[in-house]
Order: C-alpha cells, then sequence, then structure tokens
C-alpha cells in the first residue's frame, strides 16, 4: 500500500473510531461502515467490554496491516482501542478495498 493510501485507509478508520467512541453506532451503520454488524451487535460488543472507548488519533504503529496475497488493493487492519482505563486488549478488526466503498468496513469488535 502506498503512504497516501495509507493515508486514506487510517482517516477512514479514524472517523469509525470517534463514531464508536462517542457512541454514535447508527452512523457507522448507516454509512456501510459497520460491516455485516448490526447496532444491536455493536452496542452489544462495546458494552460487554470494561471501559469506554476513547477518541484517540489513529496511529499506524498501533495497527497490523495484513494485504491479502490475492489482492494488493485489500487487506485486514487490525487495530488495538484505547478505553477510558487506557490501553485495552479490545481490537477492531476491519477490512479495507482501496478500490470498493466503504473504503474501510469493520469485521469485528473482540478482545485478543
Amino acid at each position: 500500500m502506498q503512504r497516501s493510501e495509507i493515508g486514506s485507509v487510517f482517516a477512514a478508520l479514524q472517523k469509525i473510531i470517534d463514531a464508536l467512541s462517542s457512541g454514535d453506532l447508527q452512523a457507522v451503520v448507516d454509512n456501510g461502515t459497520s460491516g455485516h454488524l448490526t447496532h444491536a451487535e455493536l452496542a452489544r460488543a462495546l458494552n460487554d467490554y470494561p471501559g469506554r472507548v476513547v477518541a484517540q488519533k489513529t496511529d499506524p504503529g498501533r495497527a497490523n496491516i495484513i494485504a491479502y496475497a490475492h489482492d494488493p488493493h485489500a487487506g485486514m487492519i487490525e487495530y488495538e482501542l484505547e478505553t477510558d482505563d487506557g490501553a485495552s486488549d479490545l481490537t477492531l478488526s476491519c477490512e479495507y478495498r482501496l478500490n470498493q466503498p466503504p473504503l474501510v468496513r469493520i469485521e469485528n469488535i473482540h478482545v485478543l
């Protein structure tokens, strides 16, 4: 992935994290970035974890980026979310597709 593409992917990831931290889960569902997850499933994943996701500036150094071998324009991002308790093991798994909107979509929110 080129530097400009990384910037675009992380800008889209930032919007998702901002919505999750503000509790605006409906925005994530409405804009298609929730992937296959419903509003209720997003809420359950976040509410089951002790602590609340806080707004944070995305940092590529905190992400594990895995490009698909069969498609260099797509892949997965595992991103460690921060909570009001600080660093956490709550992970946001997303798929990115550079040639298909939405650019980034959630696959899962889970504890590693």
